[in-house]
């Protein structure tokens, strides 16, 4: 039982120390570009919140696609 739990520990500290960033190239999407496709909606929001938003996203994307690359392995 131990040994699960320490190669349970090991997979997840492998998997936060795990960066896609030198796997894959990320195109973040730029704030006036979120600002035109968020008007075309009617949605209005400050930089900040966009940027914010943009960033939430990024993130997301990130830990997703880190989830399915270990999933396989």
């Amino acid at each position: 039982m131990r040994s699960k739990r320490k190669q349970k520990d090991s997979q997840l500290r492998d998997l936060k120390e795990f960066e896609l960033e030198p796997l894959m190239k990320f195109n973040e999407m730029s704030v006036s570009e979120a600002d035109k496709i968020l008007k075309r909606s009617n949605i209005n929001m400050s930089e900040k919140e966009i940027s914010d938003v943009l960033a939430l996203l990024h993130t997301l994307v990130k830990m997703t696609l880190k989830e399915l690359i270990s999933a396989k392995n």
